[in-house]
């Protein structure tokens, strides 16, 4: 198996120096039109949150507006919301947000925040959020606040002198697709001994009735975002759950959960856990719906003396586009640190928009990954470095002939090893259970302690933050020479269009 990272850095090896930075959360301001009380209750938990380490990393804070917090999708309406009943069902996104971030804050204090002092701390957030809300030109000052910040770094760009290095990268990179579209699906790499994880039983679901779905929570949501019922979204999360096999397994290629020990991150391989996360994209003139699928390995383990790309935890981020007509539109995936983006086109409508020479083209696969009609997706590993090498079909569901176990029989090489996984919320992964009580598996800058890798050394001058690292949603920087993320919600039009 070729890998991108590897090229880039025969390219940039002459041009580098060392040095790294890393996203800092800036500490809150206070509540200003509270009473005495609420001021004090507020920056004492503020204070314990920066002492104890304990920011929450999923959203951004706004400025002026502690209490709220933003994405990507939410900021790309801005422009929107002249409209009061959208601006105030936007204005209520940002606060379960920020309600949310404080709730797992408070609960990974140590020890937790009582239940009695949480619902004080919210009562004085209301007291806070009304008084703004009557401020003269509330609404427009916190549309203009409501941004989220660039995360690539602009001056290791200027000091790695980014114009010279950038044309290297577009070169490698250019090099390296042509490879990887000629191996995907390669017999030689995708052969040998394997082990699949399949996904709970599902209900079955037909497109029409996904469409209706979609289309009805479209119509009730004044900002058209096809937010379903718990009970509709957890059954497409089913309905559209991969197979997930791995080839020449070792102890490194386990699906599993995730728990805090000894101040790092540790996987339960009897627990294989995929992680579930929705989201929303532009695409045409409307909002789609895409579901989220990660999971997560123990490590990617050094197959060298000097492996720059191994360390602590690794993954793959699995993710389904949704049509408005309830068809997949596409797949696409890249691993938690935000390398390797892939895009699989279903629509046979998609096609690659025109792009200059000078912009970081996406890998894009066509002609290999099925439609939910025809049988589950099977996503095909390489052990070791869990590339996401091939995609086949299993038109039935799959029987689980083994229990979870760490342990490979060789002898069954021929008839792959059957697991069973389960789904749990993404939101878990940021209150974790820890031998002191639960701790977030992501640090404050949205890096997750101890996955660093050697390669952060070398390719810094790119701007990303510790190339490698494993990383919360939000902050998966998938481009290299262009600055490109995988929650932009323009990420898919800026790339595709829809043939007439």
């Amino acid at each position: 198996m070729l890998e991108l990272r590897p090229l880039l850095i025969t390219g940039l090896i002459t041009a580098l120096l060392t040095g790294c930075s890393s996203r800092s959360v800036a500490p809150s301001t206070a509540v200003a039109h509270a009473d005495n009380s609420c001021n004090q209750r507020l920056l004492q938990l503020q204070q314990r949150i920066e002492t104890e380490a304990v920011a929450d990393p999923f959203g951004y804070r706004i400025d002026g507006y502690p209490y709220l917090r933003i994405d990507r999708f939410l900021a790309s309406f801005d422009h929107q919301l002249t409209d009061p009943v959208r601006f105030d069902h936007w204005y209520q996104q940002l606060y379960q947000l920020g309600q949310q971030g404080r709730a797992i804050e408070m609960a990974n204090l140590q020890p937790p925040y009582p239940d009695q002092d949480r619902q004080q701390v919210e009562h004085c957030i209301e007291q806070q959020a009304t008084a703004d809300r009557q401020a003269a030109h509330f609404q427009q000052r916190l549309i203009d606040q409501a941004q989220v910040p660039e995360l690539y770094s602009g001056w290791q760009q200027a000091l790695g002198l980014f114009p010279l290095t950038r044309q290297i990268v577009l070169q490698q990179i250019d090099k390296q697709q042509k490879l990887w579209r000629q191996d995907f699906n390669s017999p030689e790499l995708l052969s040998g001994s394997s082990r699949r994880f399949v996904p709970p039983p599902s209900a079955s679901l037909t497109q029409q009735q996904i469409g209706d779905w979609l289309q009805q929570a479209q119509q009730a949501d004044p900002l058209t975002i096809p937010q379903l019922d718990p009970p509709q979204l957890q059954a497409l999360f089913g309905h559209f759950a991969p197979v997930w096999q791995l080839f020449q397994p070792s102890q490194s290629d386990w699906i599993g959960s995730l728990y805090w020990r000894h101040d790092l991150p540790q996987l339960n391989s009897s627990d294989p856990t995929s992680y579930l996360i929705p989201s929303y994209t532009r695409f045409d003139g409307q909002i789609l719906l895409q579901l989220n699928y990660l999971v997560w390995f123990a490590e990617r383990p050094a197959q060298s003396v000097l492996d720059l790309y191994s360390g602590r935890l690794d993954g793959l981020l699995w993710r389904v586009t949704l049509d408005s007509d309830g068809s997949v539109l596409l797949y696409d995936s890249i691993h938690p640190c935000g390398c390797y983006h892939q895009i699989f086109p279903v629509s046979p409508r998609l096609r690659l928009k025109p792009i200059e020479s000078d912009i970081e083209r996406p890998l894009i696969v066509t002609a290999v990954a099925a439609k939910r009609t025809e049988g589950r997706t099977v996503l095909q590993l390489t052990g070791q470095d869990h590339f996401l090498q091939g995609i086949g079909g299993q038109e039935t569901e799959p029987q689980v002939i083994s229990p979870p176990s760490a342990e490979f029989n060789s002898s069954e090489a021929d008839h792959p090893q059957t697991s069973r996984y389960r789904f749990d919320h993404y939101q878990r992964l940021r209150s974790l259970p820890s031998l002191r009580g639960h701790r977030n598996l992501f640090s404050p800058n949205g890096l997750v302690a101890g996955t660093e890798r050697l390669e952060r050394w070398l390719l810094w001058p790119m701007g990303v933050d510790s190339p490698g690292a494993m990383r919360v949603w939000g902050q998966h920087a998938i481009g290299f020479a262009n600055r490109r993320y995988f929650d932009q919600p323009d990420l898919l039009q800026s790339l595709l269009e829809r043939q007439p």
